[in-house]
Parts: structure tokens; C-alpha cells; sequence
């Protein structure tokens, strides 16, 4: 609902002062003007409360798929439905934990029936999944007179991604081979990657990379080396959310770096062939079973994108949980 701002009360006082001068001095001239300044306040009012109604806003991110530390801009799509033109308007977005801090817009009058697209820089945004609450309208009618503050638009959800680290080897897990990146380039072969199992003699149409030319030269037959892939369990990987372990203030916790240690380790090892399941030992925890192929990494992503260091209890109790979900272990 509008109200009068100070100025408007100014006004509305101005009219009362007048008012009672007409009465006294018994002047109808002054009826005229009091009656007036009264007018134009109703009026402004009036405006105002018609064409606030009309303004529909939707808000997204210019990136699709934010990473943790990207610098995106907020979009906000103004739509004016009324007849009437639209009153100038204050919009104000609370981040809250997403880059923390308020965006503000300032978006002039809107013609009938039209749409305006603004930016405004989001900040550097952090890791998670945020629910943004409704901007905050806040409108104004020409003259200053009258303002309406009102929530406008939905909840906006934005899903930020963990930054990972691209990975060639890890000593951890030596025995993997790396096979490929994600943008279909070949990837570098780590130690133990393959095993010699023996020579043979070439088939014609085989691939000429894997000649053993000692034993080629020794028998006067091209002879190609057989590699055997090495038969390995899949990764099980833990990340402890504990809430009371985590040390530094957000986003710069040692929990987060443990997430991005994680996440590389895990797709390292979705790279090299291997099946991983994520455990996330959480508030509610979550185990996740993740594929070798792209669909595995895009679910590593979210998954990590929701995790949260809000474990009341240690990372024991949900070690011993997952050995009795999980027999191979």
C-alpha cells in the first residue's frame, strides 16, 4: 500500500495550514488551494497504486553455470503490463551468501506495455546452492509524494559450482591412467597406467604405436607389445563435513579447500576409467555413485555444489555407517 513520504506529509501539513487560514480569514480563495495540494497528493497516490501492481521483474545469472569465484552479472527483466507508464523504481537484491553485500538497480519510468533488461555486477560468488529471496520494489510516483515498498518477483535459486583442479597424475592413486579430459583430448598416461602382459606377432591394422622393436629386430617379424589394463576397485572418497572442524570464515575454510581437494581427486579418478562413490558426511549424509563418463562429473559437480560442513556428530559415526551400507569396503 502507498504512503506519503516526508514530503507528501509536508504537503498534506501545508494543506491542513491552509485550510484552517480559510477558515479563519473567512477567504474562499484559500479553500481553493488547500483543497488542491490535497488533490495532487490523492492524485499521486492514486497513480501509484494503480501502476506498481503491473510490474512483473524475472532474475537469472548471465552465466549458465557459475563457478565458485566467477564474477557474473545479476539480470533482472522488467515488464511493465499497465496502461500507464510506470513509476520510478528502486529494486533491491539481497545476496545473501551467494557474494554477500546488496544490488541495487535503479530503473526509470517504463513506458505502457513494455520491457526493459538491466545488469548490475553480482560480486564474486561463492560456492553452494543459494535461494535468493523476491527483490524489493520500492516506487516512487513523479513528484516524490507518495512511495511503495513491496516484495516483486520469486524466489531465485542459483546452484554454484565447485572450481576444480585439473589433475595429470596424483600420488595417491598411482595405478590410475589417465584416458581422456572431458573436451575429448587425449589424456597423459600416468606410472602403472598399463601393465605388459607380452609380445606377439602384428596383425595387419594394427596400430603401429605399441612395436617392440628390440624383439622385432631380434625375430626379423614386426612384433607389437600387449598392454593390459590393470584391474583396479573403484574410489570411495570421503569428505567430512563436520561442523566442528571447520576453522576460517566462509568461503575461506578449510572445509572448502577439502571440497576442492576432493572434487579433483574424484575427477581424476572418473577420468581415468574408475567408478567413484562420494561420500558427503553431513548433517543428512549423502552417497553418491558416480559413472566414468560425463554424466559422472556433471553429478560430482552438483553434488559438491550442495555439500555443507553441518555434521553434528564426528566423521566416525558416519565411517561406521557407510561399512555397514557398504560390505566391499
Amino acid at each position: 500500500m502507498p504512503r506519503p513520504t516526508g514530503r507528501g506529509y509536508a504537503l498534506l501539513a501545508v494543506a491542513a495550514a491552509t485550510y484552517l487560514a480559510g477558515r479563519v480569514l473567512g477567504t474562499w480563495e484559500l479553500y481553493l488551494f488547500a483543497f488542491a495540494f490535497l488533490g495532487v497528493l490523492v492524485l499521486c497516490w492514486l497513480i501509484l497504486a494503480v501502476s506498481r501492481g503491473k510490474l512483473e521483474l524475472t532474475r537469472a545469472l548471465s552465466a549458465e553455470h557459475p563457478m565458485d569465484g566467477d564474477e557474473p552479472d545479476l539480470v533482472t527483466t522488467a515488464k511493465n503490463r499497465s496502461l500507464l507508464p510506470s513509476p520510478q523504481t528502486t529494486l533491491r537484491n539481497q545476496l545473501a551468501g551467494l557474494s554477500g553485500g546488496l544490488a541495487e538497480l535503479e530503473l526509470e519510468s517504463l513506458p505502457p506495455r513494455s520491457t526493459k533488461c538491466l545488469r548490475v555486477p553480482a560480486g564474486r560468488v561463492n560456492r553452494g546452492v543459494h535461494v535468493l529471496p523476491p527483490a524489493e520494489m520500492i516506487a516512487e510516483d513523479p513528484l516524490g509524494l507518495c512511495r511503495a515498498v513491496r516484495k516483486v518477483g520469486e524466489k531465485l535459486t542459483v546452484t554454484v559450482l565447485p572450481r576444480l583442479v585439473f589433475l595429470n597424475s596424483c600420488a595417491l592413486g598411482p595405478e590410475y591412467g589417465l584416458k581422456h579430459d572431458w573436451s575429448g583430448r587425449r589424456g597423459l598416461p600416468t606410472w602403472g597406467a598399463a601393465e605388459f602382459r607380452g609380445v606377439r606377432p602384428h596383425q595387419p591394422g594394427e596400430p603401429l604405436s605399441r612395436i617392440d622393436w628390440k624383439s622385432t629386430a631380434k625375430t626379423g617379424v614386426l612384433m607389437l607389445r600387449e598392454m593390459e589394463e590393470p584391474a583396479g576397485a573403484d574410489l570411495t572418497v570421503l569428505l567430512d563435513g563436520t561442523a566442528a572442524q571447520v576453522q576460517g570464515l566462509f568461503p575461506d575454510t578449510n572445509y572448502e579447500l577439502a571440497v576442492r581437494a576432493a572434487g579433483s581427486l574424484a575427477d581424476f579418478a572418473l577420468r581415468s576409467g574408475r567408478g567413484v562413490t562420494l561420500f558427503c558426511h553431513e548433517k543428512a549424509a549423502r552417497q553418491v555413485r558416480l559413472s566414468p563418463d560425463g554424466n559422472g562429473r556433471r553429478a560430482l559437480l552438483y553434488a559438491l555444489a550442495d555439500a555443507q560442513a553441518d555434521a553434528p556428530s564426528p566423521l566416525v559415526h558416519g565411517l561406521q555407517r557407510l561399512c555397514r551400507e557398504a560390505r566391499h569396503l
